[in-house]
């Protein structure tokens, strides 16, 4: 079982991811090259150490200690949340937002996502190694919540402060208003639903479920709106 630990835990970290990729790929009208979505998953797999780092400090600095069992407040996972999201669109903002790859307001949308996803994956891998531990069907079990679960919830909130970024490209004489805005909403929504699974009751699954789908609508609404203006404009 320990032998195979850490490949069972790496495929099952990078399959929630793949699948998703694959998936909003293909929403892509027109897919991007191949060497930058890659170069984008690995920078946001490359990331992810970083904001485990960033968050283990700021942990501390609100008097907690990494790696204990003490239930973070709303306020914690408010600057988790905003750590990981900064993060995710540094990736975009400082790999390929100057390229000319990066031609229509939808790539913003596409490449927040794909950067979302290589952050999951290795979160992911961090997440399923114990479960991986103490059983095969166990470690299946986390990776297919994690998968419908925080595996979604970074594309989500990757995706709306990425349709902010796209609408910052458009109206450029608001263009750090509207980051303030998509990363704050990002941020909120992100530590929101971090808070509902710490409740762990049914009404609070409930509320999960009302959260993923609200924004899966209106993350769908986003792309299409993005995709109607990029059809005006050629």
């Amino acid at each position: 079982m320990i032998s195979g630990l850490p490949f069972l835990s790496i495929v099952a970290a990078l399959g929630a991811s793949l699948v998703w990729l694959v998936f909003y790929l293909h929403e892509d009208e027109h897919p991007e090259p191949k060497r930058l979505v890659l170069a984008v998953f690995a920078g946001g797999m490359a990331v992810t150490p970083i904001a485990l780092l960033l968050e283990c400090s700021w942990w501390q600095l609100l008097g907690g200690a990494c790696g204990a069992a003490t239930a973070p407040s709303f306020f914690a996972f408010t600057g988790f949340a905003f750590i990981e999201e900064v993060l995710k669109f540094s990736v975009v903002a400082l790999g390929v937002s100057h390229s000319r790859e990066f031609d229509e307001p939808v790539d913003a949308m596409m490449y927040l996502i794909v950067s979302a996803l290589g952050f999951a994956a290795v979160e992911n891998f961090f997440f399923l190694w114990a479960p991986f531990g103490q059983s095969v069907g166990f470690g299946i079990q986390v990776a297919g919540l994690r998968f419908v679960g925080a595996t979604l919830l970074h594309v989500l909130t990757s995706a709306v402060l990425g349709y902010f970024f796209a609408l910052g490209l458009i109206m450029r004489e608001r263009t750090t208003l509207l980051l303030a805005l998509g990363l704050g909403l990002a941020t909120l929504l992100h530590a929101l639903f971090n808070s509902l699974i710490l409740i762990n009751s049914r009404v609070s699954i409930v509320l999960l479920g009302v959260l993923l789908i609200s924004l899966i609508l209106t993350v769908a609404a986003y792309l299409a709106r993005l995709k109607r203006i990029a059809g005006r404009a050629t």
